[in-house]
């Protein structure tokens, strides 16, 4: 009886406690255009730039993003309507 009260605490209470999350990775499913294209990103290290073209201010037609010193492919379409350069 007191085993089972034992084992039944443990139980919860590791199920309580939030899982370890590493702080400098992340990871998401691939997104895509909406038609059912989907694309995803990945480079080594940290993201430190970002790049936004959008059309009228009203949506974003295509993006780029910098993995330490090396960008990305261009997802979407890049225009001559640079929006954003982020330097994170």
């Amino acid at each position: 009886m007191f085993f089972s009260v034992i084992f039944s605490l443990c139980c919860v209470t590791a199920w309580a406690l939030p899982q370890y999350q590493p702080q400098y990775y992340s990871f998401s499913p691939p997104v895509g255009r909406g038609n059912g294209e989907s694309y995803a990103s990945d480079g080594e290290g940290r993201i430190t730039g970002v790049r936004i073209w959008a059309h009228s201010n009203a949506y974003i037609r295509g993006f780029q993003l910098k993995y330490e010193y090396v960008w990305t492919p261009i997802f979407g379409t890049k225009n001559n309507e640079l929006k954003r350069v982020a330097a994170v």
